[in-house]
């Protein structure tokens, strides 16, 4: 049966991604509450508060992606198929679009990836947009061509189980002909967001004004 390329899309169940980004928020809310009580703790020793305050710096800055990263992880590797065409098929259906890049990153995601990038763009939540133009892809403002390597920090295995389960969205990419090579390393390097973080519309609530 011949289906479009945004068939693939639409198959994402949107709901665990969700609830995983949510997950994500929570987490950072404790975290923040927990350097609330430590610093109530330090008020009457500034050097701990100094030493607290530079460490949760460097935390935010190595999970926020504003700095060069390293560690185990997978190095994937997504081209255009090179399949014929089906008799009355779209050649869409033979074409890596940004839905796919997409998919891939939240399967990344769901299996703890801790850190990734596409073509040497890190990727960064909430910041990083990703989508088509024309033949190429744009991320972060950079146009790419084929083939989009991704690389994922985190736990390596489950990485590559995200990818290569049978369930999971590379394997469906598979089905439709387009090429997905997936290599674990022990050592990956990923480099910090250089884009621009501004933000257009948010601002700070002072004094509850």
């Amino acid at each position: 049966m011949v289906l479009n390329a945004f068939a693939r899309g639409i198959s994402k169940n949107e709901l665990v991604k969700e609830k995983a980004e949510l997950e994500q928020i929570e987490e950072l809310i404790f975290e923040y509450n927990e350097i609330i009580d430590n610093l109530s703790e330090s008020t009457d020793n500034p050097e701990n508060i100094e030493e607290i305050l530079k460490k949760r710096k460097e935390d935010f800055n190595l999970i926020s992606g504003f700095t060069d990263v390293r560690g185990e992880g997978v190095i994937i590797i997504i081209t255009d198929s090179d399949r014929a065409l089906l008799k009355n098929e779209n050649p869409n259906n033979l074409i890596v679009h940004d839905v796919d890049i997409r998919n891939i990153i939240d399967d990344l995601r769901l299996a703890g990836a801790e850190a990734l990038s596409i073509n040497g763009q890190r990727i960064i939540f909430n910041v990083t947009k990703i989508f088509c133009n024309g033949p190429t892809i744009k991320i972060n403002d950079e146009v790419f061509a084929q083939p989009f390597i991704i690389k994922a920090i985190g736990n390596r295995n489950h990485l590559e189980a995200a990818i290569n389960a049978p369930e999971k969205y590379g394997n469906t990419l598979r089905e439709w002909g387009i090429f997905v090579e997936v290599n674990t390393s022990i050592n990956i390097e990923i480099p910090k967001y250089t884009g621009s973080n501004e933000k257009k519309y948010i601002l700070l609530n002072k004094d509850g004004e």
